[in-house]
């Protein structure tokens, strides 16, 4: 019996979408998944809000923990003055696009990442985004890329 490669193809892009389907609503978002990350990630700034050292020098010092479940934008922001300086900065930047966790900038010692890890996220669902594209390959964490229920979209459009 012999099979054509492109009904074969067709049939595996099938099964993928069925598989994946399963986890994906109509939208094209993880529900389950995303909303757990949500709490985990609440949690992680909050935590870290908390432990922010306050400079001897510093005047009108506050952290600023900022969730956007709307958009799914978290973050971590020190702002006050230092003697006559301003200062301002971003301490944690993450986003959750197509149901992974997306970390634009992490200035903390241990690593958001690890954190999440260790919370249960899988790896391939944390996308170390501070890194270029193509260095994401080397790491240990997702690359950003197309996920095979977006590839097997774009093929039946």
């Amino acid at each position: 019996m012999s099979y054509n490669i492109t009904n074969l193809n067709g049939f595996l892009v099938l099964i993928a979408i069925f598989l994946v389907d399963r986890r994906v609503n109509y939208r094209g978002y993880y529900p389950m998944a995303v909303e757990q990350y949500r709490q985990y990630i609440k949690q992680i700034i909050s935590e870290r809000a908390q432990r922010i050292s306050v400079p001897s020098n510093a005047v009108e010092y506050e952290s600023h923990a900022i969730f956007d479940t709307e958009r799914d934008r978290y973050q971590l922001l020190c702002l006050g003055w230092r003697g006559d300086e301003r200062d301002f900065g971003c301490i944690l930047y993450l986003n959750i696009k197509q149901g992974k966790i997306w970390i634009q900038h992490d200035c903390t010692e241990e690593g958001i990442a690890n954190r999440l890890v260790a919370m249960g996220v899988p790896k391939q669902d944390i996308i170390l985004a501070f890194h270029e594209p193509y260095v994401r390959q080397f790491t240990d964490f997702g690359t950003g890329d197309a996920t095979l229920y977006e590839v097997a979209k774009m093929q039946q459009s």
